[in-house]
């Protein structure tokens, strides 16, 4: 395989029905050289179900954890295991539209090309869909830019709709904490180091609403987000001022 660009991480734990849909959406980026990094997390991935490349098997490589051990650290794994210069994450249930990879990097070298400060990562905006598949009317956009004072007030960045250089992402693993909502703080803690991550206003990823889930359930999501500010050794008055906005920004984005 040509050198790697962009290596995609898929955690996936009891996605046998949504990981084919979510890896084939990546293989339709035929111009990108990539790979694809599968961390099965407790042994429930059936491999039969994925599809394989015939022309290069190879592109996927897929790493079994015998036990669960959850999403972040199935995604640090991951960037350990990666040969890509960039690394970007997808969840096993959800999907990308055609070219986000392509329009990402195209921004990314935007910024480049005309010698700016590039963004430390890129993300996109989705489009929601019930947990069928079945695609809703709601799209929820993303911003142009976003730097460290405005993602506090607003967690508009999807896990799964981020591209960023894979050093990034090991200089600033994901906490293995079940407790808070591990990508936040991920995204909290790189841009508070100073830079900007860059938003495409476009549906590129499709992104199931799973009740069950840590975002699903809006209660159990907003404490989550709290302990992300604890965590963050934010002060006391500044961790009611940012919660106070994520509630009425939470509570617009889903009207």
């Amino acid at each position: 395989m040509e050198t790697c660009l962009v290596s995609v991480i898929i955690p996936c734990h009891n996605n046998n029905e949504t990981i084919s849909q979510a890896v084939s959406s990546v293989l339709t980026e035929k111009r990108i050289p990539l790979e694809i990094i599968i961390v099965d997390d407790g042994a429930t991935l059936d491999q039969k179900l994925l599809p394989f490349p015939k022309d290069n098997p190879e592109m996927i490589r897929v790493f079994t954890l015998k036990k669960t051990r959850g999403a972040a650290y199935a995604r640090n794994l991951g960037v350990k295991k990666a040969k890509g210069q960039y690394v970007a994450f997808l969840d096993a249930d959800d999907w990308w539209a055609g070219k986000k990879l392509e329009k990402q990097l195209l921004l990314i070298r935007k910024y480049q090309r005309h010698k700016k400060e590039e963004p430390v990562l890129c993300f996109t905006g989705r489009k929601l869909c019930r947990a069928n598949g079945e695609i809703t009317e709601k799209y929820i956009h993303a911003p142009k830019r976003i730097d460290y004072r405005s993602l506090l007030r607003h967690n508009a960045v999807n896990c799964s709709s981020v591209i960023l250089k894979r050093e990034t992402a090991l200089r600033h693993p994901m906490q293995e904490d079940s407790d808070l909502h591990e990508d936040y703080l991920c995204w909290l803690q790189i841009l508070r180091e100073g830079g900007f991550a860059a938003g495409i206003d476009e549906p590129l990823l499709y992104y199931r609403v799973n009740r069950s889930s840590k975002s699903g359930n809006k209660l159990k999501s907003a404490v989550m987000t709290y302990r992300v500010y604890r965590k963050l050794q934010l002060p006391l008055y500044k961790r009611i001022f940012y919660f106070i906005s994520y509630t009425w920004n939470g509570i617009r984005k889903y009207l």
